[in-house]
């Protein structure tokens, strides 16, 4: 990473700019790249959100970990004064075809109109930039795999989605999850740690050897060992049931 640094690669403002500069910049002009986590057909969803083309390069084999499951998951809240309709509508949200895509896309006709059965495109004299309906993507609610697609993306979309999930190496720790109570005042101390040399770290902005000296000094008196083997207990207790 500070190689790439030192070649002029990174915006000059990396420390400072947020997690939109780069794709701001790429529709200004002004860079030609930037990191995401990929999936089938990434590339041909961000090209109709931005209005501009992108075309994707996969650089890694995809991987499950817990998190990434738990990233799909949605809950009712406790304190939900009926749980039981928030869970009908949630079912709904997996087996509504029509549910579904008014929330993806809005209102046919008005947001977006269908060119075949499971296609759509923008509305005549609408494009990304003039659109109405504050599009979120339909990988935000339910089962995606309902959702419509764009003009501009491959119609086996699903397909390969289900071929990239089923090739995906998983975690051998898939399904465990820490309980960060037992260590929770160690836990803030290294998320302060994490934030003070987190993103120095991640864009090579300084010379690494010296930083990552300091930064295990300070994680290491942050209580990272106590963290650490309170992980580890965790996890062989919860692999002698797996």
């Amino acid at each position: 990473m500070h190689q790439w640094n030192q070649n002029g690669w990174f915006d000059k403002d990396i420390l400072t700019s947020d997690a939109d500069q780069g794709l701001n910049m790429i529709k200004a002009g002004k860079a030609f790249a930037v990191a995401q986590s990929l999936k089938p057909g990434k590339d041909r969803e961000m090209s109709v959100s931005l209005g501009i083309e992108l075309v994707q390069v996969e650089t890694a084999e995809p991987f499950t970990t817990t998190g990434d499951a738990q990233g799909a998951m949605l809950g009712i809240s406790r304190t939900s004064k009926d749980p039981a309709r928030a869970m009908m509508f949630l079912n709904l949200l997996y087996s509504d075809p029509k549910l579904l895509n008014m929330l993806d896309w809005g209102i046919e006709g008005k947001h977006y109109v269908k060119k075949f059965d499971n296609i759509i495109d923008y509305p005549e004299g609408m494009n990304a930039d003039t659109q109405t309906y504050p599009n979120p993507g339909g990988w935000m609610f339910g089962n995606q795999f309902n959702s419509y697609l764009w003009v501009n993306e491959d119609p086996k979309k699903w397909e390969k989605f289900e071929e990239f999930n089923q090739r995906a190496e998983r975690s051998i720790a898939l399904g465990f999850t820490f309980n960060q109570e037992p260590v929770k005042s160690e836990m803030a101390s290294l998320a302060n740690v994490e934030k003070e040399f987190g993103a120095t770290l991640r864009s090579g902005a300084v010379e690494p050897e010296k930083i990552i000296a300091k930064w295990k000094e300070k994680r290491q008196a942050a209580g990272f060992d106590k963290v650490r083997a309170e992980v580890d207990k965790q996890l062989a207790e919860w692999a002698q049931n797996k």
